[in-house]
């Protein structure tokens, strides 16, 4: 019976860390989506760096603007968000989590720090 039992805390436990990975994930693709949006607004000559969580879960992730949608990928999972940035950007945590983005003559993009 105890075997049982810790069967289904182990399963608890590990689903309640699933979500709060997947809060992180979401949290990550708002201010990435957020980020790039100002720089739209601001309009050229913007520029800001701004810092996201070193990892997931204790992994490194990337965060892939396309077309208006965000992913957000880690291990083998993914979250996907909106934003109205309408290029492309590609973000990753596996070298640094500081980054810059910059809206020049060229349009907005995104650079690691």
């Amino acid at each position: 019976m105890l075997a049982a039992l810790s069967g289904v805390v182990v399963a608890e436990q590990s689903e309640f860390l699933s979500g709060q990975q997947s809060d992180t994930a979401r949290q990550v693709a708002d201010q990435v989506s957020f980020e790039l949006e100002m720089a739209l607004v601001q309009g050229e000559y913007y520029n800001r760096v701004f810092a996201l969580p070193d990892t997931i879960g204790g992994v490194p992730y990337s965060v892939n603007a396309t077309s208006g949608a965000l992913q957000v990928s880690w291990s083998n999972r993914t979250v996907v968000g909106s934003t109205r940035f309408e290029s492309d950007a590609y973000l990753s945590t596996q070298d640094s989590n500081v980054f810059r983005v910059i809206h020049n003559s060229s349009g907005v993009f995104v650079d690691e720090t």
